[in-house]
């Protein structure tokens, strides 16, 4: 047998409780001596079954039992016990609830006491079973009026059940002053057959003399009925057979007294009398069994108790508090032995009155139906990602018809948080969420969105406070125009930001528009191409086809742009001032099919980019205004951001079943303790990201990026493309491509020495002017160098030699990645210092493979000035004990603006003044 305790509803209609007896007079009677005192009966209130129909609590209280496996519903109403019984009951051996309809019939006697006016005893505890004609009378003899006085008739039913006496031996006393009964009762048990040993115990008094009295002299007794009926009904309900149904922690004995109505106490609203309960001793159970089949129906009620009237319980009345049932049955389709067990009581209905009957309809979930609910278990949002899908399935099915099959409502009832300083409410972390559902009738997942709100970002760096605390720029209604700040629009590849707020950027080709007007001549070479790979001839990208949207690429500083998007023709991105800090991105203009149609750099520094370094020619007399770092410098910093974790609770309606959910936001903890920059292959306009530490130098060490979707991370790839497919894939590192080239990324055809310098030429090392172009990486205003802008820094040194040249200036052996050079010749001017951060590998025999760091004590800087398609002059400060791949040492030591670099190679840009 499987023992369960259940789920359970307990419905209590909220219905007035009729008592059973009126105070009518009973006349209707053939001729009799009308001397003779008999009796007239009258045990429900109008003489007739109530025919009004059954009504059921609309309003449950769900309470879970031990384990919650099956499911118990207990829908009670209430009525007054006015029930009729089967003519097939036995008479006189049965507890079923009487009624003046078959009080004769089920009764068969009751017991009466009577007082003259003078207080003496007239009738003591007399037998009335004699019966005929509606009128009864004593069983021992017949008992005539006393003339011209009032006697009080003290009477109950039954006199004897199953052959016993009911109240003998002291166990009814009288009170003649205020005319109430008190009585001593114990509720019979019977081995299993409980409620079949029970009778239902009535009482009644009235005080009346021959002259008020009907003619025929007949005593009319209203009987009042001191117990509470207890009945069963199935519905919606598979097919089983009830074994036995178990009250259980009841009392069963105790003290009453009776207190009549009186004269005054006549109608179906005032009841005849009342039952004051008391000393009601030890709690215990009741069993009965049943043995009653019922058949595997949805709809319509089916008999319990009422297949065989006399099961009816007939308990004292009582509160209910922590009283409960238990229904054992047995499932046809399977044989299978079930015992459910729930609470009597519920919000409406907390105690049995006397006098009424107490339907409970049983619905036993468990065996008619099998409940499913699964919920997503736990979901893991990896830092930059606040938003994912959960799953829900809700439905039941028939247990003997799995074809039917029904949705099930569920409610999320709890969440918490857990985080260093939680909010007060934790749902106030969550944006986006469906806190219930209907559930789905199939075996089908359903999917709802989850939000939740970002970390909390630490951060190590002066810099990043300071970018906090600088005024933040423009709104979304107004967004502050970065190609206008300082005079009309001036355009380019990379933007610089130092505050948090909203911005905006024209939809312009690099530098394609220069105070306002085009600048044809940084495109007017037909090597300058768009994502179509076909010549820019226009400054405004919409030329090339039209825009659909707009997205961010890349960000090494998480959740620091939001709601990137077109505007007419400018793209528009918020920098969130919780999450702003020094950083690099990249935002992107898309056409209808997702492609990138061009991207452009964001570079978020607390830098005056302006305030630059005057630097003299080595040679020639001129002077350079330097950068005074790197582009896309970042410092040295650590960053944290929190975790956080959610549990949210689901619960299914109708079983009270519960399922969690674990949300967790992943925190982490970046050691970016070295300063570093974004790198930059030649001839291409896109940044590639910046180093993490000089000793993580692996292909995979590189800082984090927030990216919308994975597709833009960032990647190598073997090269020889297209300018175009660099366009397209700003997020790709072109490594060396050994099949076609060992240097070069670009093919022959897509490949000029003018790419960032309008007037390129080849092997033109000491070319003393160039022009930007819509390709070269620098802010408005900068542009990428010619060599020879380094060439004081190198005593001129311009061999290609890896060995070669000397340094204006010198190395302190504390910090021997940082060379410290000076402006003018001969250790003269300002001396500044020269951070090496290496370059980004091609191929596998350099560091750790394509993409890794590599020569990570030198200073690579690119020119504007290419050798040949696969080479370009780079500027080098490099001294350093070079371990190759045999682990041999090479010593080098150069000092050069002529070092001739693989332009598959990444490098980074110290652009310098236009």
């Amino acid at each position: 047998m499987k023992n369960n305790s259940l789920l359970i509803k307990a419905w209590a209609l909220a219905v007035s409780s009729v008592v059973m007896v009126s105070c009518e007079v009973m006349d209707d009677y053939t001729h009799v001596d009308s001397n003779v005192i008999k009796f007239g009966v009258d045990a429900d209130a109008d003489g007739a079954p109530s025919t009004r129909a059954t009504q059921y609590a609309d309003s449950p209280v769900v309470m879970l039992g031990e384990g919650g496996s099956d499911t118990l519903y207990l829908h009670a109403s209430i009525d007054a016990n006015t029930a009729t019984v089967s003519k097939e009951a036995m008479a006189g051996t049965r507890g079923v609830p009487i009624n003046s309809k078959n009080f004769h019939e089920k009764c068969k006697n009751f017991g009466v006491t009577a007082y003259t006016e003078d207080g003496k005893l007239y009738m003591s505890n007399e037998k009335v079973d004699g019966y005929a004609n509606g009128a009864w009378s004593p069983s021992d003899g017949v008992r005539y009026w006393p003339e011209d006085q009032t006697l009080d008739f003290y009477a109950y039913a039954p006199y004897l059940f199953k052959n016993n006496k009911q109240f003998d031996n002291g166990a009814l006393t009288i009170n003649r002053a205020d005319h109430t009964m008190r009585f001593s009762y114990t509720v019979p048990t019977n081995n299993g057959e409980d409620a079949v040993a029970q009778p239902d115990i009535m009482f009644a008094y009235a005080a009346c003399s021959r002259s008020t009295t009907n003619e025929r002299g007949n005593v009319p007794l209203e009987f009042a009925h001191a117990l509470a009926a207890v009945k069963f009904v199935a519905n919606d309900i598979a097919g089983c057979t009830i074994n036995r149904i178990t009250l259980k922690g009841l009392y069963g004995a105790g003290e009453c007294t009776f207190t009549p109505a009186g004269k005054d106490g006549k109608g179906e609203d005032k009841p005849s009398g009342t039952f004051a309960w008391n000393n009601l001793g030890d709690k215990k159970d009741f069993t009965q069994t049943f043995d009653v089949p019922l058949n595997d129906q949805q709809t319509g009620e089916q008999d319990i108790t009422d297949v065989n009237p006399e099961t009816t319980f007939m308990m004292i009345p009582q509160q209910l508090e922590g009283a409960t049932v238990e229904v054992n049955l047995t499932t046809t389709k399977d044989g299978f032995q079930h015992t459910l067990e729930g609470k009597l009581a519920s919000g409406n209905l907390t105690e049995w009155k006397a006098g009424n009957i107490y339907t409970y309809k049983i619905s036993s979930e468990s065996i008619n139906w099998t409940y499913v609910f699964d919920v997503t278990p736990s979901i893991t949002l990896p830092l930059g990602k606040t938003s994912d899908v959960y799953q829900v399935k809700s439905y039941r099915y028939r247990t003997q018809n799995p074809s039917v099959k029904e949705a099930v409502p569920w409610e999320v009832t709890d969440v918490t948080v857990s985080e260093d300083k939680p909010l007060d409410n934790p749902k106030g972390y969550v944006t986006t969420f469906t806190w219930k559902g209907e559930g789905i009738s199939n075996d089908q997942w359903k999917g709802y969105d989850i939000g939740v709100a970002k970390t909390v970002m630490h951060t190590s760096c002066s810099a990043d406070t300071q970018l906090k605390e600088n005024a933040t720029k423009g709104s979304p209604g107004s967004p502050y125009d970065l190609s206008t700040e300082g005079g009309s629009m001036t355009t380019a590849n990379c933007y610089v930001v130092n505050a948090a707020g909203t911005y905006k950027l024209p939809l312009v080709y690099g530098n394609a528009i220069v105070n306002g007007s085009p600048n044809r001549q940084a495109y007017s070479d037909s090597h300058f191409v768009d994502y179509k790979n076909e010549h820019i001839i226009d400054p405004w990208i919409k030329s090339s086809g039209t825009p659909k949207d707009a997205t961010l690429v890349w960000s090494d500083g998480f959740y620091m742009f939001n709601d990137v998007h077109l505007d007419g023709d400018y793209l528009v991105f918020t920098i969130n001032k919780d999450y702003i800090q020094q950083a690099n991105a990249i935002v992107a203009v898309r056409d209808a099919s997702g492609t990138i149609m061009w991207s452009w750099h964001i570079w978020v520094t607390e830098r005056n980019i302006n305030k630059t370094h005057k630097v003299d020619d080595w040679s020639n007399g001129a002077t350079y205004d330097m950068m005074s770092s790197n582009l896309g410098w970042v410092d040295g910093k650590q960053v944290y951001y929190d975790p956080r974790e959610f549990k949210f609770t689901f619960k299914q309606k109708k079983t009270g079943e519960e399922k969690t959910m674990t949300v967790t936001q992943v925190g982490e903890t970046f050691d970016y303790k070295d300063a570093g920059s974004t790198y930059y292959q030649w001839g291409r306009k896109d940044p590639i990201v910046a180093l993490k530490n000089r000793d993580k130098t692996g292909v995979n060490d590189y800082r984090r990026l927030d990216t919308p979707t994975d597709d833009y991370l960032y990647k190598t790839q073997p090269g020889w493309v297209t300018s175009a497919d660099g366009i397209k894939h700003p997020n790709v590192y072109y490594v060396q491509n050994a099949t076609y080239s060992s240097t070069a990324w670009l093919t022959d055809a897509a490949y000029s020495p003018k790419l960032w310098n309008v007037d390129g030429t080849e092997k033109n090392i000491w070319v003393a002017s160039s022009r930007k172009t819509v390709y070269d990486p620098s802010p408005k205003g900068f542009k990428v160098p010619v060599p020879r802008a380094f060439s004081v820094f190198v005593d001129g040194g311009a061999t290609s030699d890896n060995v070669c040249g000397t340094l204006n200036g010198y190395i302190d052996s504390a910090t021997p990645y940082q060379y410290h050079v000076y402006t003018k010749k001969n250790d003269q001017g300002d001396c500044i210092p020269f951070t090496a951060t290496g370059q980004r590998s091609n191929r596998g025999n350099l560091g750790s493979g394509p993409g890794s760091l590599w020569a990570m004590y030198g200073v690579y800087y690119w020119t504007n000035a290419a050798q040949s398609n696969g080479t370009s002059y780079s500027f080098v400060i490099r001294r350093e004990d070079e371990v190759n791949q045999d682990g041999s040492i090479t010593k080098i030591a150069s000092y050069t603006i002529g070092f001739q670099g693989t332009q598959t190679m990444a490098r980074p840009v110290r652009p310098f003044k236009e």
